[in-house]
């Protein structure tokens, strides 16, 4: 866990956050001894078994995305959600959506000091707090659903001890935490699949055409032992751009041809999309008109993914943009859109250390103009700019801070072109603070 992850403007909360952070602050964790964690449940009285129906989405990439459709599906149908995703970008509070509402401060305080005093002085993470203090507000107010995001893997994933759920979602699957999942897809996708709830359906998502086959069965394979009814993107449903490029959507008899416009950026978003649309259809039983549908499409946010950045120093001309995209799958959506783009674009990496970042750098810069380097941070948990480079096999410039990179790039290269900063979450906020 990061440091990073506690900061917070209000600094009561901070240093409460900072001694959670303390408890465990190496990647030293045996996610198998989940004792204290369990305990700590009980003791608030098992909140996550009194939490709304949840629908529980786990993935390597597009999780936040899909969570994020699927939220604004069931608010213009009018359900009203709790959400529980991470990282956040700039306040911690972003994790903990209570109602339809970001968590304030005040109850968020006093929530975590509550657990806190009933964790008592046993070793629990960072995340294993927080998400015993999610499931206990959420249960502790109403709300027609409870939309879960996983935090790592899935089958030891914190917010796994859900016993229920109204459905479960498999995004898209790929290499990512390797140390703590597997170094194989099959291992990987295992993890992922163990979310799966007797009885409940899982939405499977597009996968890469190289790992298809081993992620549907495996995922398959789980669903079987667990009596789950699976559905599969292209077996069970379809989704995807026809020869008029507008969206085309099926679903055994439902039917919806939408116009290709959507607000979150990349191609990669129309699959989310669906799964979102094909659990919500089924969780509720609702047919959701196709007006409807076209603002979900329009009005859909997530930050940090493929998102145009206001930056006041650019000048006309330039655009800024952010996908803090850190892994294979992610390298070849970014790099997918650099192709769509067709035109000038400069990429800023900065990446943590735990990151492959050789694979990700060559898919990302394939089709990249230019490739800049800057640190996250000093303290020893993010790769150095010239770190970076020397993986890339010197392919770049190094800047010491990712201003300066913005600035000379601009300058350096005409009077239009496109800035695309990647590579981490934790750079979101040294561009829009």
């Amino acid at each position: 866990m990061f440091d990073k992850d506690v900061e917070h403007v209000n600094e009561s909360l901070k240093k409460k956050l900072s001694s959670i952070y303390d408890l465990r602050s190496t990647s030293r964790v045996n996610f198998e001894d989940n004792s204290s964690y369990v305990l700590l449940l009980e003791n608030l009285g098992n909140p996550h078994l009194k939490i709304p129906k949840a629908i529980h989405i786990a993935g390597t990439n597009g999780k936040g995305s899909t969570l994020a459709f699927l939220e604004e599906i069931m608010r213009q149908n009018g359900k009203v959600c709790h959400k529980y995703t991470s990282p956040h970008l700039l306040r911690f509070n972003e994790r903990i959506v209570i109602s339809g509402n970001e968590i304030t401060d005040e109850h968020l305080e006093q929530a975590l000091d509550y657990v806190l005093d009933v964790n008592g002085k046993r070793e629990c993470s960072l995340f294993e707090i927080i998400t015993a203090l999610a499931f206990y507000v959420f249960a502790e107010n109403e709300a027609d659903y409870c939309l879960l995001e996983t935090g790592l893997g899935g089958r030891l994933d914190c917010t796994n001890h859900i016993k229920e759920a109204a459905a479960t979602i498999i995004g898209n699957i790929g290499l990512d935490h390797t140390e703590f999942l597997g170094n194989s897809i099959k291992e990987i996708a295992g993890e992922k699949a163990a979310i799966m709830k007797n009885g409940s359906p899982c939405i499977v998502s597009r996968q890469e055409d190289d790992m298809k086959d081993i992620v549907e069965k495996v995922i398959s394979d789980m669903a079987a032992k667990r009596q789950v009814n699976t559905l599969f993107f292209d077996e069970d449903w379809f989704i995807g751009r026809n020869d008029e490029d507008s969206i085309k959507f099926i679903y055994g008899d439902i039917k919806y041809n939408l116009p290709p416009n959507i607000a979150l950026t990349g191609e990669h978003q129309i699959y989310n999309f669906g799964s979102a649309l094909v659990a919500f259809i089924n969780v509720t039983g609702i047919i959701p008109s196709a007006d409807l549908l076209i603002n979900v499409l329009n009005n859909t946010k997530w930050s940090g993914r493929m998102e145009r950045i206001n930056y006041q120093d650019l000048p006309e001309g330039w655009e800024l943009w952010f996908d803090g995209g850190h892994n294979e799958n992610c390298a070849r959506a970014i790099s997918k859109q650099i192709d769509k783009w067709n035109g000038d674009t400069h990429l800023i990496i900065g990446m943590m250390k735990h990151k492959t970042a050789g694979d990700f750098i060559k898919i990302v810069s394939e089709k990249a103009d230019s490739v800049s380097f800057v640190n996250i941070s000093d303290d020893g948990e993010s790769y150095d700019a010239d770190e970076l480079n020397y993986i890339a096999g010197n392919m770049g410039k190094v800047y010491k801070n990712i201003n300066e990179a913005i600035s000379d790039i601009e300058s350096k290269n005409g009077k239009n072109g496109r800035i695309l900063v990647t590579g981490s979450f934790y750079l979101y906020s040294k561009i829009v603070l």
